[in-house]
Order: structure tokens, then sequence, then C-alpha cells
């Protein structure tokens, strides 16, 4: 019988099983940080893929650890966005100011804004309002303009 239910949440006796610091963490947040730290070393410490270098193979492994955890949730987001540049650090011989430097671009900058954006738009009625306005621009140019019957 599997000691978790279907919400993915322990039950109480499974949970009692567990050592203190190990509470509130799910078999699956488990799984997701024993397989990405798996795939992380096996990506560094392999031989190297023909055509790729050393170091690209590493953050290959580190991309790859980045996805697997994100995916089973393992780690909140923001020690995983700290932590995927430590490791290029540590396993990718890369200099800490060149690590950290994606933090510093106008790109980063301008996704942040997109992602702030598009969090308002979800969480308030803005979204639908702008699909509508721009739904009956688009209806009261292009019915028209090819005669739909719906105009007539």
């Amino acid at each position: 019988m599997s000691s978790a239910n279907t919400s993915g949440q322990m039950s109480p006796k499974a949970r009692s099983a567990q050592p203190e610091w190990m509470s509130g963490v799910t078999n699956k947040e488990v799984l997701g940080l024993v397989l990405a730290f798996a795939v992380l070393f096996i990506m560094h410490f392999a031989p190297t893929i023909p055509g790729l270098k050393p170091q690209g193979q590493t953050i290959l492994g580190i991309f790859l650890w980045f996805m697997i955890i994100l995916l089973f949730d393992s780690m909140h987001k923001f020690a995983v966005g700290l932590a995927a540049p430590l490791l290029v650090v540590v396993l990718g011989g890369e200099k800490i100011p060149a690590a950290f430097s994606a933090f510093s671009s106008d790109a980063f900058f301008l996704a942040i804004g997109a992602f702030t954006f598009a969090a308002i738009m979800v969480a308030t009625p803005l979204g639908s309002r702008i699909a509508i306005g721009i739904t009956d621009i688009i209806m009261s140019i292009w019915l028209p303009l090819i005669g739909h019957p719906l105009m007539m």
C-alpha cells in the first residue's frame, strides 16, 4: 500500500515514520531531487559526448537538473534560480561575475516585466477585457472586408 494518497499528501502513518527534518516532504519531491542530482552527476562525470566540450556537457547536465527540479517541484523556485548559477561556478568552472551576469541583463528585466504583466492579467479581469477589445476590433475590420453574411 502506498504511503501517499491521491492528493499527493502523505498519510499520517507514513509521516510519523519520517524523520522530523523531512516533515512535509513528499515522495515525489525526494524522487525529483535524487533523479536530478543523478542526471547532473552522470552528465558531469560521463565521457564527453562527441561534438560537445566537457564544459558544455556540464552545462547541459545543470540545465537538465534545473528542469527535473522544476518538474518535480522539489525545491522552491527562488532557490533553484540561485542554485543553477552556483552549480555553473562549482561544476562548470565559470567565474562568479560571468555566471550571475544574466541577472543584470536587459533580457532578464524584460522577462520579469512580461511575467509580471501576465500575472496581473491572470489575477484581474484585465486579460479578458483586452481579449474582448481585440476581438471586437478585428471583427469590425475583417467581417466587412470579406463580406461575411453576419454583417449584411
